[in-house]
């Protein structure tokens, strides 16, 4: 029988199995990490089908453009079709209890993720990332540092390229973000490190509850041989897997790498050795100066000089929509955390940038399975109005009200609006929207552009 995951395809015989439809692989899912598995299957000349749930999935133009000897359906999942491959190849978003996936793995059809064949297929070692909250920012940074030092990075996974189009025998060590619904396809990892960063309640709506989100979390510590851990978070690291461990803790005394203060100033510190004054950081807050002692434990668990890089981390601005400063009008700040799509990053915003100015939060979208009572909570005596748009607008009302006054709004532009006629100098003006994007907008990114092309309309305005 063939090896179906070394992805190596004999020449069909007159009356095979293929001359009568049936095909070595079948991507399930056509958007950008269907597309790249499709890419990856092509180069190898291996025969492959799409399917999608979707009438209209966004990568099918691409799809008919790219790969017109590959059948694709579209509108609905085909039960035979996909019991007649070899294996399946899932989008991640896709969840595998639905019904035509249950049945095709009750036949004997494996289901793959693009992260397993990424794991099989690449030479270079990896480093392995993921977390409820600030994965995107770890690995960029991560990679910052690497790259300071001279090494050649490849990075990809959840929210940059798909891992598959990051393949590359010339790169020195990949680092891979990774979600949870990646986790999930992914039997042994083998990262050189790993981490999980922080666990809070997220896309309960895919798992039994939190303790079982937490456990596909830690399923990229399997195989790890480095396991880096965040003393401040249990269902982040509670998990018994071989391995070195390398800790980091903003609080315990006894990690690797923390803070500690120094004539009145925090530091980041290494083995009770201070390495920068977290003052001299372009990013703010404290989950930020967790995610620097993240990057460095990484780093020194693949062999990176960390007093050589660490005068790097001064360099690393942060990324678009992640507590992004936009500008000033006025006397007022404009602040930019699109990304803060949870009600933990919504917290953590407030507390970052609520301790020194009063705080105008505009919120709301598409509402996940999440306590916003703890929003609330964060925002008495930090906000002192909340401006409520998106599908779910009243519910946050709801939770908000007895803590600040609030204000509906039906667009962007009418809370930019409203912020800007009810903000005074001194004021901060923050969008955390505590919701997913996905009524309004395609992604977060491209609700976070929206609000930013309202703030810089604003007159007067100053970007940064």
């Amino acid at each position: 029988m063939m090896d179906l995951l070394s992805l190596r395809e004999a020449e069909p015989c007159p009356g095979s199995a293929r001359e009568h439809g049936h095909h070595t692989a079948a991507v399930v899912g056509l958007g950008l990490t269907g597309l790249s598995c499709a890419r990856f299957l092509q180069r190898r000349g291996v025969s492959f089908v799409g399917n999608d749930t979707r009438a209209r999935p966004p990568g099918l133009d691409c799809w008919r453009r790219d790969f017109p000897e590959a059948p694709v359906y579209v509108g609905g999942l085909r039960v035979e079709l996909l019991k007649q491959a070899g294996y399946l190849l899932l989008s991640p978003g896709l969840s595998p209890n639905e019904a035509a996936l249950v049945e095709a793995a009750a036949a004997g059809v494996p289901l793959l993720g693009d992260i397993e064949l990424f794991r099989r297929h690449s030479r270079a070692p990896v480093v392995a990332v993921t977390g409820t909250n600030g994965k995107t920012t770890t690995v960029h940074l991560l990679r910052h540092l690497m790259q300071a030092s001279g090494w050649r990075v490849g990075l990809g996974g959840n929210s940059g390229p798909p891992a598959l189009d990051v393949l590359d025998e010339n790169v020195d060590l990949y680092v891979l973000e990774l979600s949870s619904f990646q986790l999930e396809r992914v039997e042994r990892m083998g990262a050189a490190a790993a981490v999980v960063l922080n666990v809070s309640p997220d896309h309960l709506e895919r798992y039994r509850n939190l303790r079982h989100y937490a456990g596909v979390k830690r399923r990229i510590y399997r195989g790890a041989e480095v396991r880096v851990v965040n003393l401040d978070d249990a269902l982040a690291h509670g998990c018994r897997c071989s391995g070195d461990i390398l800790s980091y803790s903003r609080r315990a005394v006894r990690a690797a790498y923390g803070l500690v203060q120094r004539s009145g100033r925090d530091w980041l510190m290494r083995r009770g050795k201070a390495l920068l004054p977290v003052e001299e950081l372009c990013l703010r807050g404290p989950h930020n100066w967790s995610n620097a002692l993240a990057a460095l434990c990484l780093g020194e668990a693949v062999g990176l000089d960390i007093p050589e890089v660490v005068e790097s981390l001064r360099d690393f601005r942060g990324l678009p929509h992640r507590l992004q400063r936009v500008g000033e009008r006025r006397g007022v700040a404009w602040y930019n955390d699109s990304k803060a799509t949870n009600v933990k990053a919504a917290r953590v915003a407030l507390e970052t940038l609520g301790e020194r100015a009063p705080l105008l939060l505009i919120c709301g979208g598409l509402a996940k399975h999440d306590d916003y009572g703890r929003l609330a909570e964060a925002a008495r005596g930090r906000v002192r109005l909340a401006l409520c748009l998106g599908r779910d607008a009243a519910l946050l009302e709801a939770q908000l009200a007895p803590h600040t006054d609030t204000r509906s709004c039906a667009t962007m532009a009418e809370a930019v609006r409203i912020a800007a006629a009810c903000a005074r100098a001194g004021d901060t003006v923050l969008l955390a929207p505590a919701c997913s994007s996905r009524d309004s907008y395609r992604d977060f990114e491209e609700r976070g552009e929206d609000f930013m092309k309202q703030v810089l309309a604003l007159p007067e305005f100053a970007p940064c």
